[in-house]
């Protein structure tokens, strides 16, 4: 079993790291990335996490997983004129121990203008992130709060949150 990553010459660019040693490194590591986004089922804040880094699963299957660059986009020059004329694509493939290969072609990223996320996608992105900082239960609160923004007469929402010690009540790490 092993998967193919067929990415840009930009994209190799900026995902530069193969096996990362540290939480900024996976994040601009292709293998990394795809290797948490299968063990866990999805790719969200806790991939990130030093546990999650130096977890012997996700570590094994990076070293089945190639990248390389297609040749439509082999250049800066290829890949600009391909982005510019919205052509330009990533292509994975997963060929299991079975022998059945899975091929799948990306022409934009999950929440480009083009592939925007929907509101439930929306909302489970922002609980992540949000996550890391604030209980589950004040995640929700500041979604609701956001999404009624319109309504909110505060005129220094900041000073809301500070107030009182609000955000240290909300926060999960204390």
């Amino acid at each position: 079993a092993h998967v193919k990553c067929g990415v840009s010459y930009h994209a190799l660019n900026l995902m530069r790291y193969g096996v990362p040693d540290s939480a900024v490194e996976a994040r601009f590591s292709i293998p990394y990335c795809v290797s948490a986004a299968l063990v866990l089922g999805k790719l969200g804040i806790q991939a990130f996490s030093d546990e999650a880094i130096a977890r012997a699963d996700i570590r094994d299957l990076i070293g089945k997983i190639t990248v390389t660059i297609l040749p439509a986009f082999s250049t800066q020059e290829l890949f600009q004129a391909a982005h510019d004329a919205g052509t330009a694509y990533t292509e994975v493939e997963v060929v299991h121990r079975s022998g059945k290969v899975f091929r799948k072609r990306r022409d934009h990223q999950k929440g480009h203008p083009d592939s925007p996320l929907s509101i439930e996608e929306f909302h489970a992105k922002f609980v992540d992130c949000v996550s890391a900082r604030f209980s589950p239960q004040a995640a929700q609160t500041v979604w609701q709060w956001l999404a009624n923004l319109d309504e909110v007469k505060l005129v220094k929402p900041a000073a809301f949150l500070s107030r009182d010690g609000l955000l240290d009540r909300f926060s999960s790490t204390n």
